[in-house]
């Protein structure tokens, strides 16, 4: 950038009495820039930072870092069963935006997931009843927008949990019939009843 500053004077004929001083005025600014100038300046010093950062990351990370990390997501990401299809499929959109995108080699957008990928991730990582469920509807996640393929999966979901719901409130009353019945006690010739627990009295230091 000096080289080419002194270049333009050189050449400069004087004619122009003003562009020669613009010209001698930026050479000098660009003479008198230091390391700490330089990197203040927007349009030089955050490419020379974005650079650098880049060439540290491109060290310290394993070899083939973006194909490992898609394939991790593809083939091991498994939805956890505690959390719901919406939360992760947000996870995996955070991941895309903000990690995949800031990887070598390209350190840009154009390596991000694509929207196949995106669904085809949490889809993997679902129970395989919810494919039939969707195979047997006729429904085509792939075909469909991330937002339908999730509004979809968030269907089955309710459902599975009502249906969980139910069942575990049947077991649970079953549980409770059983424990009211052992709570009325038997019954003595007379018609009285007594709980079996107040049967039992601890023997007196006399005997």
């Amino acid at each position: 950038m000096v080289a080419s500053a002194q270049a333009a004077v050189n050449a400069d004929d004087g004619t122009d009495v003003a562009r020669a001083q613009r010209l001698a005025n930026h050479l000098a600014a660009m003479q008198a820039l230091t390391d700490i100038t330089v990197l203040d300046l927007q349009a030089l010093g955050a490419p020379v930072i974005d650079a650098a950062v880049q060439d540290v990351v491109a060290v310290l990370l394993p070899t083939k870092i973006l194909k490992r990390v898609k394939r991790h997501l593809r083939r091991e990401a498994m939805k956890p069963i505690d959390m719901g299809i919406r939360t992760c499929l947000m996870h995996v959109i955070r991941i895309d935006s903000q990690e995949i995108a800031l990887l070598p080699p390209n350190f840009n957008d154009a390596q991000m997931l694509s929207e196949d990928e995106i669904i085809d991730i949490p889809l993997f990582g679902t129970p395989k009843s919810w494919q039939r469920k969707m195979d047997r509807q006729g429904f085509d996640p792939l075909a469909s927008s991330p937002s339908e393929a999730v509004a979809f999966m968030e269907r089955i979901e309710m459902l599975e949990d009502f249906d969980g719901d139910k069942k575990a409130t049947k077991v649970v009353q079953g549980k409770c019939k059983k424990k009211s019945d052992f709570a009325k006690g038997n019954s003595d010739a007379d018609g009285s009843k007594h709980c079996i627990c107040l049967l039992y009295t601890s023997p007196s230091p006399r005997d």
